[in-house]
C-alpha cells in the first residue's frame, strides 16, 4: 500500500479490503496542454497592457467615456491573462493537494476534502465490475491519470503498478460474477 489515509480507510464497508491508496502528486503539474494555455495567457497579458496605456492616453486627450471602456477591456483581458498563466496551477495544485484514491476489493474510491473548514468530503466511488471501463494515460517519469469510468485519478506516481492492481481487481470480480 502506498501509505494508510485514515479518511478512506472510514468510507470502507466490513466485507471490503483496502487493496491501494495514495495521493496525486502535487510536485508536478505541468501538463502539455498548458504549455499553449501559457502562451496565450502571455499575449492577452501584453494585449491588456496595450489596451491600458491607450485607454490611459484616451482619458489624457479628454475622453473619458471611451477610456473607461477601454480601462475595463484592459482589466479583463488582464484578469484572464493572469489566471491563464498562474490561476489555472494554483487550481490544480489545491485540488490534488486535497484529493486521496483508494482501490478496495469492490470499488474504487476518491475522496476530496473541502476547502471550507468543517465541511463534509466529498466522495466519488465506481463499483468494479467486469464491464467497467479503465485507461491509463503515462508520462515519461512513470507519473500517469488513471480513469475508471467517469472518475480520473490524477497525478499518480507509478501509475502503471497502480494500474495493473486494478485489473487484478477487475479479474478478481469477473472470476467471482461469471
Amino acid at each position: 500500500m502506498n501509505g494508510s489515509t485514515p479518511s478512506l480507510e472510514a468510507q470502507l464497508s466490513d466485507d471490503e479490503q483496502l487493496v491501494w491508496t495514495g495521493r496525486g502528486n502535487s510536485d508536478r503539474l505541468l501538463r502539455r496542454s498548458d504549455y499553449v494555455w501559457v502562451w496565450i495567457g502571455l499575449v492577452l497579458g501584453v494585449v491588456a497592457f496595450m489596451a491600458a496605456i491607450a485607454a490611459v492616453m484616451t482619458m489624457f486627450n479628454g475622453e473619458p467615456a471611451g477610456s473607461l471602456i477601454g480601462l475595463l477591456t484592459a482589466l479583463t483581458l488582464g484578469g484572464i491573462g493572469i489566471y491563464l498563466v498562474f490561476g489555472r496551477f494554483a487550481r490544480r495544485f489545491a485540488r490534488t493537494r486535497r484529493a486521496a484514491y483508494g482501490i478496495t476489493s469492490t470499488r474504487v474510491i476518491a475522496m476530496r476534502t473541502s476547502s471550507e473548514p468543517g465541511a463534509a468530503p466529498e466522495v466519488v466511488q465506481v463499483p468494479i465490475t467486469e464491464d467497467l471501463v479503465t485507461a491509463l494515460t503515462t508520462h515519461y517519469d512513470g507519473r500517469g491519470t488513471i480513469t475508471v469510468g467517469e472518475l480520473e485519478l490524477e497525478n499518480i506516481d507509478d501509475a502503471a503498478v497502480v494500474f495493473e492492481l486494478l485489473q487484478v481487481q477487475l479479474a478478481r470480480t469477473a472470476r467471482a460474477q461469471g
